[in-house]
């Protein structure tokens, strides 16, 4: 969240600014550009990219029901498919706004760095590495060239698939983290290769015509110094925002990072959480109907001990509302929230650098 709005506020300063035309475009173009891609991702079917938001949907739908039903409250569900997908496209469209200058902030560094370093193989390789393995994330999510390759297809002379599907899901979290971490080691060198643009204005500023003040000088090598904090922000923040939606999906989805060495998961305890579930929700039912709240309006000192009584079951009574409350966020909605928050923000991530690239590449000079 944190990082989400230092991303926001520095979008917001295109917009007041009445120089920043073109940029402002180009956040509203590319939002809307976010926007319909994430409608057509958000059409395609599980079996291809395995997302877990139709699970999420469906489990959210029958946990909300049975919970307002033990209430007493009639209840069709929440809001359609369709509304909750909108609004999901149009947070994608935010998001991919929001990482587009990083982005391209990103592909200009990188441009730079493989310029400043071809006489060194090993750090133009681990850059390469780093800017591909994006790329790599978003691949681990579709599901034919990913988890069906390796966790249900068996290879001619083995028994057994690659990998379980807890071995899966864990060299998927471990994939995330190990791309930030690299990119983390090779920030010196991005952020060595934005600070190297003031050499280059001196350098063009020695090639045109014409007389300049050394006050104009300074200003135009300076801007560069001045600049880097919002650089680093730029670079620093769609980074720390994959690694937060990585470790919550992580969390709150009840994956474990052991899950390499683990063949089979703990079924005993899935199946005695949900039998935790329908016991709270029919506690909760039956104190509903034993609590009388006329009780509170007749107390004498005669009756005390009944009214401590009736505080008990009332506090015995809301805490069963509370755990109930709880159990409709399953583990199956928080896997399809977070799972989709952190695709998709891989995704605006290797999108928008992708985009700087094309950009650096066909329009410009070097």
């Amino acid at each position: 969240i944190f990082f989400s709005k230092l991303l926001a506020s520095l979008t917001v300063q295109y917009f007041q600014s009445d120089e920043s035309i073109g940029e402002r475009s180009t956040c509203i173009v590319t939002g809307l550009a976010y926007l319909l891609i994430a409608m057509i991702i958000l059409i395609v079917p599980e079996h291809t990219l395995e997302v877990g938001l139709d699970n999420a949907y469906h489990s959210f739908n029958e946990s909300a029901s049975t919970f307002l039903e033990s209430q007493g409250l009639n209840s069709s569900g929440p809001a359609s498919k369709i509304v909750v997908k909108f609004f999901i496209a149009v947070s994608c469209g935010v998001v991919g706004a929001l990482f587009t200058f990083p982005g391209l902030r990103m592909a200009r560094m990188h441009w730079d760095s493989l310029k400043f370093c071809q006489d060194r193989v090993f750090l133009k390789l681990m850059l390469n590495v780093s800017f591909a393995l994006p790329f790599l994330l978003v691949i681990l999510w579709v599901k034919p060239i990913s988890r069906d390759y390796l966790t249900a297809r068996i290879f001619s002379g083995m028994n057994a698939p690659l990998l379980s599907t807890e071995a899966f899901e864990t060299i998927r979290l471990i994939a995330v983290v190990v791309t930030v971490l690299l990119r983390f080691i090779l920030m010196p060198v991005y952020l060595q290769a934005y600070l190297n643009l003031a050499h280059e204005r001196v350098e063009e500023q020695k090639k045109e015509a014409g007389r300049i003040t050394n006050v104009e000088l300074q200003k135009k090598i300076s801007s560069i110094f001045y600049y880097l904090c919002v650089v680093t922000l730029q670079y620093v923040a769609p980074i720390l925002m994959c690694l937060f939606f990585t470790l919550m999906y992580k969390t709150l989805g009840d994956f474990t990072w052991s899950g390499i060495l683990k063949q089979s998961a703990m079924l005993d305890e899935c199946s005695a959480d949900l039998e935790y579930e329908k016991s709270v929700l029919a506690a909760m039912t039956t104190e509903s109907s034993i609590i009388d709240t006329n009780d509170f309006a007749t107390v004498t000192p005669e009756s005390e001990q009944e009214l401590a009584s009736n505080i008990l079951s009332t506090a015995q009574s809301f805490h069963l509302s509370l755990q109930s409350l709880k159990s409709v966020f399953t583990k199956e909605v928080f896997r399809g929230i977070f799972g989709f928050a952190t695709w998709w923000s891989c995704f605006s991530w290797f999108a928008a650098s992708s985009l700087g690239m094309v950009y650096q590449s066909y329009f410009t000079k070097s």
